[in-house]
């Protein structure tokens, strides 16, 4: 969120210095797989197409949380109770990203970036998480992904970043095996009004983090504190991973999709570094 003091222009250029950071994040580069044994230098130079970009989260940049049908998330609740957000800020404005986003592509084109990761809010394509897509929110990321091909950026959309419907975490959330499906019907309406043009999806942010965090310790939205959900939200989001991915392939077979996981170095004694790696990507 943007602090008081800081322009937009000074938030692109912090988040633009560390472009090759976004680049690693994305898994965007096409590297050989080697054998875990195989401990030669590969050298110091990145692949000739190797993807350089930035990355965004939607309710942390785009504000308008109201805006053309937007229904709230998990998060809108969240940052509301005393104490969830250090400083008391709000992503009601953020960077204005959604109103802004053409400000944002200009910046990218600027530094010479050919890849952007951004993030669909579900609420603005199905309010409630389910039902009739809303075509106005579809319109926004349309405008988006244009913009983004003008200037020969290549969109890649994160289509869950933490960001749940409100109406989903009413009905159990991702402790709710139906939330999977919803995902799924989730991903098909993104892709049928977006696939001709949008072809890298990444289905998942960061799930563990979403699952511990969220969850377990309750830091993060829906600011749950039970062990408990670890197994059924962790069941629940791979299954939905999933079906969102047949969806996808279901509507289109040109399309790129995978997912973004947060791995920690583990050691062969095992222990709580393997148990998290394995939640990431099991």
């Amino acid at each position: 969120m943007q602090q008081p003091g800081v322009s937009r222009r000074d938030l692109g250029a912090l988040a633009l210095t560390g472009a090759a950071l976004g680049g690693a994040s994305l898994g965007l580069s096409s590297c050989q797989a080697h054998r875990d044994t195989d401990l030669k230098p590969q050298g110091r130079r990145f692949p000739k197409d190797f993807a350089w970009g930035v990355a965004t989260a939607a309710f942390q940049t785009e504000g308008s949380q109201t805006a053309d049908g937007r229904g709230p998330s998990i998060w809108d609740l969240f940052e509301k109770v005393p104490g969830h957000v250090k400083d008391g800020s709000d992503a009601t404005v953020a960077t204005d990203s959604y109103r802004r986003f053409q400000e944002d592509v200009d910046l990218i084109a600027g530094a010479g970036l050919n890849a952007y990761r951004f993030s669909i809010s579900w609420s603005r394509i199905l309010p409630t998480g389910e039902g009739t897509a809303n075509v106005a929110g579809l319109d926004h990321y349309a405008r988006l992904v244009d913009a983004l091909l003008a200037k020969g950026i290549t969109p890649y959309a994160t289509l869950f970043h933490w960001d749940l419907p409100l109406g989903l975490q009413a009905k159990g959330g991702w402790a709710n095996r139906d939330t999977a499906q919803r995902l799924a019907d989730y991903a098909h309406a993104v892709v049928q009004r977006l696939g001709d043009r949008l072809k890298h999806y990444i289905i998942l942010n960061e799930a563990a983090v979403h699952t511990v965090f969220g969850h377990v310790l309750g830091e993060h939205a829906p600011g749950l504190k039970d062990a408990g959900l670890l197994g059924p939200v962790t069941h629940h989001m791979n299954l939905g991973q999933g079906l969102a991915i047949q969806a996808l392939r279901a509507a289109r077979n040109d399309l790129q999709v995978g997912t973004t996981l947060a791995l920690q170095p583990c050691r062969p004694a095992g222990g709580p570094l393997a148990f998290w790696n394995r939640l990431a990507s099991d």
